[in-house]
């Protein structure tokens, strides 16, 4: 019937009715015909623009609120068609003609009723048509009519003129005002979404009207009952910012909110947690319900981001990413509709370890190609078939081939071979050692980093982390061995050469990256957006003292994901909140290291006190009453948490992973791309890791904003400098240029 009605107005040489046009135009905004009938929507705006002046004052308004109704569908092409007609209500139409009769092309303040306005306003405002001229235009109306105003109109005002964000900045103080005093004089008509609309609209646009807060407090404790969960997020996230944290109403209302929070959105959530962590409160019942909610959301919607054992381990070994690549390849045929969560772990797996991956085989063929150059210099005569001249296609890379190859070199002689990428991270392979699993334990090993210097030099240095193993020669003794079992002779190659050309991996393989992170971000595109991760990021960590081990793995795989979407500011922030968590985690890993170090200590001791007393045959129950004592003394004692200590573990495993995948990431830029302070905190970012492989990214980032750091103040500049000392950065122009912009700080 719809479309039977649609084809008949839209037939050849159809008599224009203004009312017929609004009507249709009405039924496109509630009947839910986009996008199928999209030619049909564009056909009846572009009739609407051209017969504009046929159409009366009024009813234009309201072809500028339907149409703004469904903005998501096509945005440009209707903030455009809006523009246009706002432009021509205040008399400025684009074509330059005068349309009205009459004061100069304006259309007379008489027809600019409070429906009208409200219309036009609130259209611009959804469609972020934030033209300062029109709003102005508006505000003036807006005040010399402000008692017409009905109770609704007035609150969807404050947030049409909210979108300008400081209301005294934009000149808009004055309107804010008057609305509170109508609200004010209205209060009793105010319900729960007129009071948490206003709280947010007041936020935003920086404007504590006291007595008009006073009535929101007031109105909102005898309504609490009433609000929805996403109006109680609303109101908590809006006095928190604006700096109501003790406000009587917050002290009632965090445990309403604690009741709705599993009827909560992520985005309702994240609202929440930065209220909470703004707040400076201190209710750890809650915060673990919050933190539990969404990591629930996260893990329940996506299963692939749960750390859940062996079967979603990202620990990356040759065999497992030869699987994962033959998974993948059905993965990529499918389109987003039929791609669910679980076949989307392969890919995952593989955007993690991609780089490790590259390294690895690059390093493979490094160590394969001094193997037969130096059996060339000994006299002896190889075969060797002549690589391919032209690197190899994506295609050719992901075939089976490829895989045959690569297990000539991996799956049949260290099948069982795990990476850790945590300990092997790109750039820190030498080319005089392959990247074997022996080498790498589950702690950290202690590896050689190539430190930058600001004129470009390097110096080779050690980087130790404080959970590395206590022996480090133990892993260079078993590849050795390794290297000696597998080829007795010391000269014989592996038992397959590889007849593809590797070299250059990284850049073969850029293009199926980029088509992984984009799958899983479409997949991903209705729940979360790389905005959403960095504010529960940021929020879970600043201000919180208690770390969630499992929501931040689950959050870095995310951040890691979301890497290239990150605008420079929030990558900042990201990597400024995750640092300060690796530090954290560091020392609840040493504290727990200790502990267990300290019971298996005394475990030992008693061991021999008991072997002492059975040979001195002293009587049992003595030796049973000694550590009950011990017991007994030691009962309030800090003791060993496994799942603390794994925890932990794991999170500075994915940290360091996503830390190595920003690195890559920032070497590629070559110009400036962020403002000095997000410089300056991913700098000290890298710096509170305390490793010095890190180095060359944060000189390369302090080179490319050589000009902008003298914006900076003595502290930041203090901290940078700091930072490069924790990297053990060895150049004394990086110091004395810091040095140098700190004594003109001080003369001023």
């Amino acid at each position: 019937m719809v479309n039977t009605l649609l084809q008949h107005y839209f037939r050849r040489n159809m008599k224009f009715s203004q009312y017929g046009s609004l009507y249709v135009l009405c039924a496109f905004a509630k009947l839910k015909l986009l996008p199928e009938h999209e030619n049909k929507f564009k056909l009846l705006c572009a009739d609407i623009v051209k017969k504009i002046n046929n159409f009366e004052f009024k009813n234009l308004c309201l072809v500028c609120n339907y149409l703004s109704s469904l903005y998501n569908f096509n945005r440009f092409y209707i903030r455009n068609v809006v523009e246009q007609i706002c432009s021509y209500l205040i008399g400025k139409c684009s074509h330059g003609e005068d349309p009205h009769e009459g004061d100069a092309g304006v259309y007379p303040d008489s027809v600019w009723c409070p429906d009208s306005i409200h219309y036009v306003a609130n259209a611009c405002a959804r469609v972020n048509h934030l033209n300062k001229e029109l709003f102005q235009f508006l505000k003036n109306k807006i005040e010399e009519k402000a008692a017409y105003f009905s109770i609704d109109q007035l609150v969807s005002l404050t947030n049409a003129y909210s979108k300008f964000k400081s209301a005294e900045e934009a000149n808009f103080l004055t309107l804010y005002i008057r609305i509170a005093e109508e609200l004010i004089n209205k209060s009793y008509l105010l319900k729960p979404r007129h009071l948490s609309v206003l709280a947010n609209s007041f936020n935003n646009a920086c404007v504590l009207h006291e007595e008009l807060f006073h009535i929101i407090t007031q109105n909102s404790l005898l309504l609490l009952s009433s609000f929805e969960p996403k109006q109680i997020v609303m109101i908590i996230h809006a006095y928190v910012n604006i700096g109501l944290s003790n406000n009587a109403l917050l002290e009632s209302i965090w445990n309403t909110a604690a009741v709705f929070i599993q009827d909560y959105t992520l985005q309702e959530l994240s609202m929440l947690l930065q209220a909470y962590t703004k707040s400076s409160q201190h209710r750890q019942d809650f915060f673990h319900q919050l933190s539990r909610k969404i990591y629930s959301l996260i893990t329940t919607s996506y299963p692939f981001l749960e750390q859940n054992g062996t079967v979603n381990s990202i620990t990356y070994t040759d065999h497992k990413y030869a699987e994962m690549i033959e998974k993948a390849m059905g993965v990529y045929n499918l389109t987003p509709e039929r791609t669910t969560s679980e076949k989307l772990f392969p890919i995952l797996y593989l955007l993690i370890n991609h780089q490790y991956y590259c390294s690895y085989v690059d390093n493979l063929l490094t160590k394969q190609g001094a193997k037969q150059d130096c059996r060339l210099h000994s006299g002896e005569h190889i075969q060797i078939e002549s690589p391919s001249k032209e690197p190899p296609t994506r295609n050719e890379l992901n075939s089976n081939k490829h895989l045959n190859s690569f297990n000539g070199h991996t799956m049949n002689d260290e099948k069982n071979e795990s990476y850790p990428f945590l300990t092997r991270p790109v750039g820190t392979l030498g080319m005089e050692e392959l990247p074997h699993a022996n080498h790498c334990s589950d702690h950290y090993s202690e590896t050689s980093h190539l430190t930058s210097t600001l004129s470009g030099k390097t110096k080779r240095q050690k980087s130790v982390d404080p959970n590395e193993d206590p022996n480090p020669d133990k892993g260079d003794t078993q590849v050795k061995h390794l290297d000696e079992n597998r080829s007795p002779s010391g000269n014989n190659p592996p038992s397959e050469v590889p007849k593809m050309n590797y070299s250059n991996s990284s850049n073969n393989h850029s293009l199926d990256t980029d088509k992984m992170e984009q799958l899983l971000i479409t997949h991903m595109s209705k729940d979360i957006n790389s905005t959403l991760v960095c504010s529960i990021i940021y929020s879970l960590i600043k201000g919180n003292c208690l770390l969630q081990y499992d929501l931040l793995i689950c959050l870095s795989k995310l951040a890691l994901i979301f890497l290239k979407q990150f605008k420079s500011s929030e990558l900042a922030n990201v990597c400024s909140a995750l640092s300060e968590a690796y530090v954290r985690a560091s020392d609840e890993n040493n504290r727990q290291n200790e502990l267990i170090a300290k019971w298996q200590n005394e475990r030992n001791s008693e061991e021999i006190a008991d072997e002492g007393a059975a040979r001195s045959q002293t009587a049992s129950t003595s030796s049973v009453q000694t550590p009950n004592g011990k017991n007994k003394i030691e009962k309030n004692a800090p003791t060993y948490d496994e799942h603390l200590y794994n925890s932990s573990k794991q999170y500075l495993t994915m940290c360091t992973l996503f830390f190595d995948n920003v690195q890559s990431h920032l070497g590629k830029k070559k110009s400036s791309f962020a403002d000095v302070h997000s410089t300056y905190k991913l700098i000290t970012a890298f710096g509170g890791l305390r490793m010095s492989k890190y180095s060359s990214i944060s000189l390369h980032l302090f080179r490319l904003s050589l000009l902008e750091i003298k914006q900076l103040s003595y502290l930041p500049l203090q901290k940078m400098a700091n930072a490069f000392m924790q990297m053990n950065v060895y150049n004394e122009d990086v110091y004395a240029f810091i040095n140098k912009i700190q004594k003109t700080k001080k003369n001023k």
